[in-house]
This record gives structure tokens, sequence and C-alpha cells, in this order.
């Protein structure tokens, strides 16, 4: 009887070579994904890689890829060593290129970097890459098991129609497995893996994008970033039509005599509890706000409508710098306020008080056109006891690089996010337990001490502020500062806090979404800058998102922008708030845009999404 793989029957029963066929097959499916396991880990050591293996969920979802990918090629190609080949080719390349972006920039291969693959390919001439003795022999392996797959494992199916059902069951099973696990929420946050101890002193951060996709391997979280992967390119969104459309508007270089220094800050967590009457702050021991208010009255001010609450930093962050609505995903170049600046001649720095690799700052600085970024290592822990400075040490440093800086006669912009004041706030004891910054004698005490907590923190702050304002004062550069809050604070689970002094924040009315997601900014320059640009930057400034803020410094200064900036100026005209939630105009709600302003909205969502994704390519 002739064998289902052999024509001529030689050799062995039909049935020994397909179950010798499929077990060297599975071995070498399995073994490469070990393989990609050991090259997601070995960047931080082996006890990562052992803490894959606490439970079975973490290497089977990271193994489960090859073989389906194997299996398939199988069944496409009727053959063994295809199956072999492609299978290793994809997992190996992948794990590799995954394991120089972590050795090169810190960061993971995610779905959208293959839109890159051109930025990729340069990437050689600024970091020196080469495959390792190691990675060499694993194409070596891929090599020998694709001989022997070739000589010695050939199991083939001889009817059409088994064949097409094995596909068929291949293809089911992987739809099954992305929708039913790669895509699943719930899964991926049981596999968190970021409590391994590691005998070098390494401390892995939940907080750190790179550690939360290490901790779970290679394979699989890549594969959880193309099953959640986001598609936000607006409906009729074309490149070309976006680009000349955009490039329509104005712009206008900034005129030499017009360059003044530009000192951009985001407090953390930073917004005026003083508004509401009931908590009677700064009636007591201490006015936390007291400088700050001084310096609302010498300022532009007004109110942020951000779009977060409690969190999420960098919406605020990026939309600000990036003229943007929404937060954005930067795997790239974008296009941005400090890349133009830049091209105006600033020399441009962003600064962090915390780490580099929090919120993967160090690369989108650099992607959004920063010349220069700096964060706690290697800086600003130079200037503290604890590498997390507070506001009392951040400030100073910042003031020492600014003056740093100006040594050679460029203009000057920065943007800085400090740390001080991060949440949350201790419910057991009192920073300053001396000081009452508000009334609590009707509050339940740990509700009571998070808050004056947290206001004790705003009172270091206001005490930075004083210092470094009136360092800026009376200096003969013209400096113009820009100060903001990125999010309401933290206070409380479920914001229990919130709920006890009788901040409504359950949008029922238009002063809930207020309480949610109202901060505070000001632009203030010193009498250099006032004389320089010929304003008294003063007065009310007006409510609005912070994609808005970088054009309210802008206006004041009496520059005119990029082209991007004449879209927002227009965009402004309609609605100067502009929300995942809702839209605003004049202090007043609007649910539903008129068709005109709608449009305007599509239109500068296009541009938005042109100036990430496409422009600097």
């Amino acid at each position: 009887m002739k064998s289902l793989n052999h024509p001529e029957g030689k050799g062995l029963p039909p049935a020994l070579r397909w179950l010798f066929s499929m077990l060297f097959l599975l071995a070498w499916s399995v073994g490469v994904g070990f393989i990609s396991l050991y090259y997601a880990s070995v960047t931080l050591g082996p006890e990562l890689f052992d803490s894959y293996f606490v439970s079975w969920t973490i290497p089977v979802l990271n193994i489960l890829p090859s073989v389906l990918l194997a299996l398939l090629m199988f069944g496409v190609t009727n053959r063994v060593w295809p199956a072999v080949l492609v299978s290793g080719l994809v997992t190996l390349i992948g794990s590799f290129a995954n394991y120089f972006m972590l050795m090169t920039r810190t960061e993971t291969l995610l779905a959208s970097d293959l839109r890159y693959i051109k930025e990729a390919a340069g990437i050689g001439s600024r970091y020196s890459i080469a495959p390792t003795p190691l990675m060499w022999g694993c194409f070596a392996l891929l090599l020998v098991c694709c001989v022997l797959a070739f000589f010695f494992f050939r199991a083939r199916f001889r009817l059409w129609w088994v064949r097409v059902i094995f596909v068929v069951l291949v293809i089911g099973g992987g739809v099954w497995a992305w929708f039913g696990l790669y895509a699943n929420e719930e899964i991926y946050g049981r596999t968190e893996n970021v409590k391994v101890k590691f005998a070098n002193g390494y401390v892995m951060s939940q907080w750190s994008d790179t550690d939360q996709y290490v901790g779970r391997g290679f394979l699989y979280p890549f594969l959880h970033s193309a099953a959640t992967l986001n598609n936000e390119k607006p409906e009729g969104y074309r490149k070309a039509e976006t680009a000349e459309a955009l490039n329509a508007y104005p712009s206008e270089d900034i005129p030499e005599e017009k360059k003044v220094d530009v000192i951009s800050v985001m407090l953390e967590a930073y917004t005026d509890f003083s508004i509401y009457p009931q908590l009677m702050v700064g009636y007591w021991d201490s006015d936390p706000y007291a400088f700050f208010h001084q310096l609302q009255s010498e300022s532009i001010h007004g109110d942020l409508m951000t779009n977060i609450f409690a969190g999420g930093t960098i919406d605020t962050e990026r939309c600000f710098i990036a003229g943007s609505t929404g937060l954005h995903e930067y795997r790239a170049a974008a296009d941005s306020y400090a890349r133009w600046l830049g091209t105006q001649g600033y020399n441009t720095t962003f600064c962090h008080a915390g780490y580099s690799w929090f919120y993967n700052r160090q690369n989108v600085a650099e992607f959004l056109g920063f010349q220069k970024s700096y964060f706690s290592e290697g800086w600003f822990e130079n200037y503290c006891d604890d590498q997390i400075p507070d506001d009392s040490e951040f400030f100073p440093a910042l003031l020492e690089m600014y003056r740093d800086y100006k040594t050679d006669g460029k203009p000057y912009f920065n943007f800085s996010v400090t740390y001080q004041n991060h949440g949350p706030y201790p419910s057991a004891y009192f920073f300053d337990p001396q000081t009452a910054y508000m009334y609590g004698n009707n509050m339940t005490i740990e509700y009571y001490r998070i808050l004056n907590n947290y206001l004790y923190g705003i009172d270091q702050t206001d005490h930075a502020l004083r210092d470094f304002i009136g360092e800026l004062r009376n200096q003969d550069d013209p400096v113009v500062v820009v100060l903001f809050g990125d999010h309401k604070p933290w206070l409380g689970d479920n914001s229990v806090v919130y709920d006890e002094v009788g901040i409504d924040l359950k949008w029922k009315t238009d002063f809930t979404f207020d309480n949610t997601f109202r901060t505070q900014y000001l632009i203030w320059a010193n009498d250099a800058a006032k004389e320089t640009l010929g304003s008294d930057f003063c007065g009310e400034g007006g409510t609005f998102s912070p994609c808005f803020l970088m054009m309210k410094l802008f206006d004041a200064c009496g520059w005119t922008g990029d082209s991007n900036m004449a879209a927002m100026r227009e965009l402004y005209e309609k609605v100067d708030v502009v929300h995942d939630k809702f839209y605003r105009k004049n202090d007043e709600y609007i649910w539903e845009l008129p068709e005109d302003t709608q449009a305007l909205v599509d239109q500068y969502k296009k541009f938005e999404y042109y100036r990430v994704k496409d422009a600097m390519r």
C-alpha cells in the first residue's frame, strides 16, 4: 500500500511518517517560541525568563503563534520545510528586532511600528546594530532544521479536501486565539508580570510601557498591540489632499526683534481648590495659592478644559506641544511646535523630573523635534537627595539649564513637566501636622489628611515658583513663562474625597464637567519681554482646550506661526473646547455642532493625523 506522503510507499509506514513529521514541526515551533522568550528577557536578566514559567499563561500565549503559523504554512505548502522556514524567520526576525529596540532605545516593537519600516532601516546610521554570534547560531539552527525537514520529514496530504479542512481548522483556531486571547483585555491584565526580583537590583515598574511589555514576553504583547491597534485615521483622510489643504494656510517666521525666550511648565496634578468656598482654602494657617494668585494678577490667565481626570498626564502634555485635540501614539518623527521653533533658530529642550522611560518620554521628545531632553537620570538626580526632585530642587535646576543655554546667544524654548505632588496622597498621616490649609472639621479624618496633604504639595510648589519667577523678573533677557496644570488630582478611590467635600463629579450638569476637567493656566512675561513684544501680558485669557494654549502664547507674543497655527485660529473662532465628550464656545456647552463647525473640526483632525503620521515622511 502506498503511503499518504510518499508515492512509492518506501521507508516508514505512513502513520509513523506523519507522527514524526508533526512531532518535528511542533518541536521546532515550540523551540523557536522559547528562543523568542529568551530574547524578550535577556536585556534585563535570567530572572525575567524564569518568571515567564511561574504559570502556563505567558509561555502558551507566546508559543502558540509560532505553532499556528507553522501548521498553517504546512497546510498551505503541503511541505514541512517551508513551515519550519517561515515560522522560524518570522519569529526570529521579530524577536531580534525587539531586542535591538530594547538595547538601543529601551523601547519595544509594536504592531504600529510596521508602518515605519523605512525609518527603521535607517537606524543603523545612528546605532551599532549587528547580529550577535548567538543570533547567527539561531539562523544556522533554522537552516539545519530546514535541511532535516526537506530530507527526512516529508509528510504530505494526498487528498485535497483533507488539506483544505486542515487549513480551515488552523485558520479557525487562529481567529479564535486572536479574538479570545490576544485581543482580550482581561487576560492581558491578568498576565501583568512586573514584580520580578532581580539580583542586580533592577525594579520593574507598572508605569513603564516597556516593563509591562517585556514582562509578558514578545509575541504575546506584540500581537496584543496589533489586536488592539486603534486605527485613528480620520474618515476621508488622504495624505496629499490634507497636505495641500494645510499648506494653503498662511505661515510667517518669527521676526528677529520678537524672539523672546519661552519656558513652559506643566505642573503635576495642579488645580486651584480655592474656587470652592466650602473648603475655605487659605483662610487658616497658610494660603497654598498665595503666590500663584499674585502671579495670575500679573499674567494672561484662565482655565483649561483637559481631556483627562486624575491621570493620563501625557494627554495634556502632548496636546499642548503638538496642538492636538486628543492623544496620539508617537512612534516616529512628527510635526510639532517644538520642531517649528527649532526652524526659527531656537534651542529647544524638554525636561521631566521623573525617569526617561516614563511614558516613553525620551523617545517621544525626539520624535516631536526637541533638540535635547533631560530627565532624572543624568541631570536632575544631581540636584536632589533622592532621584526624583521636588519643585524646590527642580526649578533651580531648570533655571541653571536656561542660563547655560543662553551663553550662545540663541533664543531658547523649554517645555518641562514636574513630578512633585503626584498622587496618591497619604491618608494615615499629615505631611505637616502643624498646618491646616483648609477647613476640615466636618470631614472624615482620613479624607481630610488626603486633601490637606495635597495642599501641602501645592504650598511647596507655590514657594518654588516664587523663587523661580523672582530670578526671572528683573533679568535683562526677555522671557515668557507658561504655567498650567495637567489634570485634577486623585483624591481617594472612587473620588471619595470629592464626594466628601461636595464637589460633584457625576456629569449631570455643565458645572460637574467643570469640576472634573478644569485646571488653570497663566502666561507671564518679565519687563524685558513686555518691552520687546509691546504687550502688558495681563488680563483674562478665557477657557479652552490644551491644544489652544500654544496659540494663546503665540498671540500674546504677536507671532503668526506656521500654517497649523493659522488653521487652529480658524477653528478657535467656532469652538474653544474640543473634548471627546462635548464641545464648548464662550462657556456654553455644545452637544451637537453646526454643520460648518463640524466640518472645521473634521478638517483639523485630518491635519492632526497628517502632522503625527505623515508630515515628516
